[in-house]
């Protein structure tokens, strides 16, 4: 009954901090492009002008048909060739086309379709990777003596596919190495200050 509880007390937090999160992800977004007073060119004209060409496209062949609806994809595969290709645009029309905005409403639907679902992958691989490394910590911790072959592997490996996957965790990853090297190498320095006690020390002695 507690680890329901539990459970339910977990998914309530994570549906709270996302639901935080996306309204964040629309209001600043909104606050921030309201506020410009510029005129956009280049890319940050263009893009929003593809998505703009799209929804269009998109209204008129949806009159015409699903035939002509249908046709929109080979146009977007066509565009590959263009300055601007759609593929940017698909997700963005359909709903810049439901509410009928300007460059606030393509502006946070990009953050609510890109953004935020980029944010989430971060977040949930950055978990993953700091598993890894805490997975070889807890290798050594259960092994310090290396007695096993496994503990080597399992802490080599584990730090090997957290730095494929990202680069930047080569440091936690390099501090664990050198925790293990300065841990093994007092472990063996008082082994062999044993022995040359134990080799020096008279056999009367006390």
């Amino acid at each position: 009954m507690e680890i329901g509880n539990r459970r339910s007390r977990l998914r309530r937090t994570d549906v709270a901090a996302f639901a935080v999160l996306l309204a964040l992800t629309v209001t600043l977004p909104a606050l921030y492009v309201s506020a410009e007073r510029v005129v956009y060119s280049s890319d940050y004209a263009g893009f929003q002008d593809a998505a703009v060409n799209t929804a269009l496209e998109l209204r008129e062949r949806l009159a015409s048909g699903v035939h002509a609806t249908l046709g929109l994809a080979a146009l977007v595969w066509r565009s590959t060739g263009w300055d601007y290709s759609l593929f940017p645009a698909v997700l963005p029309a359909p709903l810049m086309l439901a509410v009928h905005g300007g460059r606030v409403a393509y502006i946070v639907t990009c953050s609510v379709l890109y953004l935020l679902p980029f944010v989430l992958l971060l977040g949930a691989t950055a978990a993953m990777l700091a598993t890894l490394i805490a997975l070889a910590l807890v290798a050594f911790l259960r092994d310090m003596r290396f007695e096993r072959r496994s503990t080597a592997a399992a802490i080599g490996v584990s730090l090997a596919v957290a730095i494929l996957f990202r680069r930047h965790f080569a440091y936690p990853a390099l501090s664990l190495l050198g925790v293990i090297g300065v841990h093994t190498a007092e472990r063996r320095a008082a082994a062999a200050t044993y022995q040359i006690r134990s080799v020096c020390r008279p056999r009367g002695g006390r």
